[in-house]
């Protein structure tokens, strides 16, 4: 079936899928509270409505939306908007139609989008294809740039609502049916829908501070650039996060590591496994207590959760003690394995 929106199967290979999926950092310490209904509702009218048009350029909305937010632009204020089309003009499917999801997060990242007044967005995919990016544009989209996006494989709406009542938005994959899809708030007429079954493949945005509790209900509010049914704004159940919700993806911008000039740990632990991606657990806690106190885990909390962000944490500290890490190993590239000449140095720092 036609793809209505643009959203590409991902075309990568398993290893790199699974080296994406090593950003995600799963828990997120006690969370943010769930709001009211009519707090969360706030979020509906306060970002610009954006529209795709007769464009297959959902995910370029999506992830113009989500570094506006990054940005703290308000796009409601039509002059603080952010380019849709250089977004969307940068994707690697050019000049085909459509964008691959994890496109979002490399652009946002590498690129960066240009303000609209630079480079605003035509109606028509032959008149977004016909533009040329300026020096003046790309140099002007730098500013907007991410430091890093972070990728949900298969989110709850737990994870969800943390991160988005944690004043962010989320870029997530949803596949429906049309008259699933063009409700305020959808559902499913059948709950074991297959991809390959569903005419609707589609980035929406999941817009910040928009998890709320509804008489004992959990939902997350989402922007749909192509306004299926009329709709702009939809609120989804996490009924349909568990089933129609494939994976997500956001942007951070986590400070550099800066050692601390100390190089000493205030508290005494004992670790007692290897630690690698995927642990949870209280000695991960302290990992990540560690590793902030050494100015490499830049993360605000210490969630417990192995993550992409504890894993660049340990390469960072691995990289910077080499000779008494990595050397021993013939090696010179950290590898984020917590193994015993990480934890004998640990161990030291703590003396």
């Amino acid at each position: 079936m036609k793809n209505n929106t643009g959203l590409l199967e991902d075309n990568r290979s398993e290893k790199k899928k699974e080296r994406d999926f090593l950003h995600e950092e799963l828990n997120f310490g006690s969370g943010a509270e769930w709001l009211s209904r009519t707090e969360a509702k706030k979020s509906e009218s306060k970002y610009y409505k954006e529209n795709q048009k007769s464009t297959s350029s959902c995910a370029g909305h999506t992830g113009t939306l989500m570094l506006t937010v990054n940005n703290y632009l308000e796009t409601a204020n039509e002059e603080r908007r952010l380019s849709r089309a250089f977004f969307y003009r940068k994707r690697v499917n050019y000049p085909n139609e459509g964008m691959y999801g994890y496109d979002v997060g490399n652009i946002g990242v590498k690129f960066g989008t240009c303000r609209d007044e630079l480079l605003p967005t035509p109606a028509t995919e032959r008149a977004i294809n016909a533009v040329k990016i300026t020096k003046e544009m790309e140099e002007d989209a730098k500013v907007f740039r991410a430091l890093k996006y972070i990728f949900l494989n298969k989110p709850t709406i737990f994870q969800l609502k943390n991160i988005a009542n944690s004043n962010k938005a989320i870029g997530i994959s949803i596949f429906a049916t049309t008259k699933e899809w063009s409700k305020e708030f959808p559902e499913m007429e059948d709950v074991n829908l297959e991809r390959k079954n569903a005419n609707i493949h589609h980035l929406v945005t999941v817009l910040p501070n928009s998890g709320y509790e509804y008489r004992g209900k959990k939902y997350v509010i989402i922007q749909d650039s192509a306004w299926f049914g009329g709709l702009n704004i939809r609120h989804i159940s996490e009924d349909w996060v568990n089933s129609r919700v494939r994976y997500g993806l956001y942007f951070i911008d986590l400070p550099n590591p800066t050692p601390s000039k100390e190089k000493s740990i205030s508290f005494r632990y004992n670790f007692y496994r290897h630690l690698k991606v995927g642990d949870r657990g209280a000695d991960v806690v302290k990992l990540q207590e560690a590793l902030k106190e050494l100015g490499f885990f830049t993360y605000k909390d210490c969630t417990g959760y192995f993550g992409g962000i504890t894993m660049k944490a340990v390469i960072d500290f691995q990289e910077y003690y080499a000779n008494e890490v990595l050397k021993f190993f013939g090696l010179i590239k950290g590898t984020g394995y917590v193994g015993r000449t990480t934890i004998n140095k640990l161990h030291k720092l703590m003396d």
